[in-house]
């Protein structure tokens, strides 16, 4: 059986993406000059990207199946899926122009089934209020989601310095598949 851990921190934590967000940039603009395209003409597909990369994580974390007895998968794996979802959601602050400061909400770690599907379906509805314009509250709705999915980071038991290396390592492989017409 199944041991769970909830423990929570009344914390409001600020983080600084601004390494994040230049080394998005550049990958983005490389992708952008590479295949011939504009920001303005990947905004429904960079969209639809993110959920999906939402969607790969949570089938990883594995909270949602309740039909099943196995637990969260390999730690390396969902944190490979993790940073998936994170270059995504760094590339629609780009477009959004989002701080690159951002207030994590508190935060709480677990491993409780329930909670965990409850934060993806948060996760969700939050994504899929984020349009690409420059509306206050399209700014606002991207900012929600990018601190919630930074927050449920920490959820699944990541420490930011853990997620930027991992950030750094997917990073580097993006670039080379990049050189190698992946």
């Amino acid at each position: 059986m199944e041991q769970w851990v909830l423990i929570f921190y009344n914390i409001n934590m600020l983080i600084d993406l601004t390494e994040l967000y230049e080394k998005q940039e550049h990958l983005n603009n490389l992708i952008l000059e590479k295949h011939q395209l504009t920001r303005d003409s990947i905004l429904q597909e960079t969209k639809l990207a993110t959920l999906v990369e939402l969607a790969e994580l949570a089938n990883e974390v594995r909270s949602f199946k309740y039909w099943s007895y196995k637990g969260m998968n390999d730690r390396s794996i969902v944190l490979e899926e993790y940073v998936d979802g994170i270059h995504f959601a760094l590339t629609i602050g780009i477009i959004l122009n989002l701080p690159k400061k951002i207030d994590i909400p508190t935060i709480s770690i677990t491993n409780d089934r329930k909670i965990l599907t409850k934060h993806f379906n948060d996760l969700f509805n939050l994504l899929n209020r984020v349009e690409f314009t420059d509306e206050s509250q399209n700014v606002e709705n991207a900012k929600k989601y990018l601190a919630a999915y930074l927050a449920f980071g920490y959820t699944i038991g990541f420490d930011f310095k853990e997620i930027v290396n991992a950030y750094n390592a997917k990073y580097e492989i993006n670039l080379k598949r990049q050189r190698e017409n992946y």
